[in-house]
């Protein structure tokens, strides 16, 4: 997919979802030849658009940590339960 097209498509989708929501971020990549693309569009408040990014940000690690300490938690298996 060529830039220009992938910018007329988010454009095309942003209008369409903008009417709906105060604000709106779309994030896309794609692959082209093998080299990574990646093109970004908003709209609405730049402010709250910036706050729901670092909060997607913040919650994934806050997710990631949280699995982490469950799996370090988790009771080692008994002696009779080995094989």
């Amino acid at each position: 997919m060529s830039n220009e097209d992938a910018e007329k498509m988010l454009d095309a989708m942003l209008a369409r979802i903008g009417e709906h929501f105060d604000h709106v971020q779309i994030l896309t990549t794609w692959n082209d030849r093998g080299i990574t693309k990646n093109l970004y569009r908003g709209s609405g408040n730049w402010f709250a658009r910036q706050g729901m990014a670092h909060d997607f940000i913040h919650q994934d690690i806050a997710q990631d940590a949280a699995t982490q300490i469950a799996n370090a938690l988790k009771e080692p298996p008994d002696d009779n339960q080995w094989p």
